[in-house]
């Protein structure tokens, strides 16, 4: 199967396991997986960076239109925040010892480069769509301790994923 078929089966099941399934898995009223990321944070490296963009804003808006949230643009803007920040952690992962950047492929990492890439991207990408989502710092360690408590939920979930499907 061609690598575009791929990205593309890829992006329609990831949106509508996030949009059918994940959406619901709510914990404590808290926590949400937003395992779409996942997805984003997986593309090839070799992609151009405006394909990486293009379907970050695409897949966020889809998930902004598609869910029952009010605001529309909060996982479009998370989603290609997390894209920009994903090359240089690549490359500061690189430099410190760690596989080169040129394509990030989970069937070739460890456990601790896997959580060293994904938490510190799952964790900005919460903390920028709950404090967008609030617009207030009255409430910031409010937004803050939900966006930890998604973190953890969106890792763990993501973890099981890449474990099952992408190690082989």
């Amino acid at each position: 199967m061609s690598q575009t078929v791929r990205l593309i089966l890829g992006f329609f099941l990831f949106l509508a396991l996030q949009i059918f399934l994940f959406n619901h898995m709510v914990l404590w009223q808290v926590a949400v997986p937003f395992v779409f990321v996942l997805y984003l944070l997986m593309l090839p490296m070799s992609l151009s960076r405006p394909v990486h963009y293009i379907l970050a804003f695409g897949m966020g808006l889809l998930v902004d239109l598609m869910s029952s949230y009010a605001a529309v643009g909060l996982h479009a803007f998370s989603a290609v925040l997390v894209v920009a920040l994903r090359t240089p952690l690549v490359g500061f992962l690189s430099s410190s010892n760690y596989r080169g950047a040129e394509e990030v492929k989970l069937n070739q990492q460890n456990s601790i480069w896997l959580l060293t890439y994904l938490l510190p991207l799952i964790f900005i990408y919460q903390v920028a769509y709950f404090l967008l989502e609030d617009f207030s710092f009255i409430r910031i360690w409010y937004n803050l301790w939900k966006a930890l408590l998604s973190s953890v939920y969106t890792f763990a979930v993501s973890y099981l994923i890449a474990y099952v499907f992408y190690k082989r």
